[in-house]
């Protein structure tokens, strides 16, 4: 089983990451800064980040069509539903 969030003592990911593969210093930043938040929070990091990997390397074998226009649908239906707004720089 693979360890999560808070099993394993600060900055340990370091030790890891030196019998693995290298990191970039933007990365390894990253990962300094996101183990100041709570564990739950870097649970839900640690997620999102292996789904963007899985699609980045889906998307590299020719992707997912499929997935791809059941997202694009997905985004249409919210925009018709009004799900969606638009974005404004003085709103973040």
């Amino acid at each position: 089983m693979a360890p999560t969030a808070g099993s394993l003592p600060r900055g340990s990911w370091a030790i890891a990451r030196a019998y693995n593969r290298s990191v970039t210093k933007p990365l390894e930043k990253a990962f300094e800064a996101a183990s100041d938040l709570p564990a739950t929070e870097q649970d839900e990091l640690a997620a999102r980040i292996f789904d963007e990997i899985a699609w980045e390397r889906s998307a590299e074998r020719g992707g997912d069509r499929e997935k791809l226009r059941r997202l694009v649908d997905q985004a249409r239906e919210d925009i018709r539903a009004g799900r969606v707004r638009e974005l404004r720089p003085d709103d973040l």
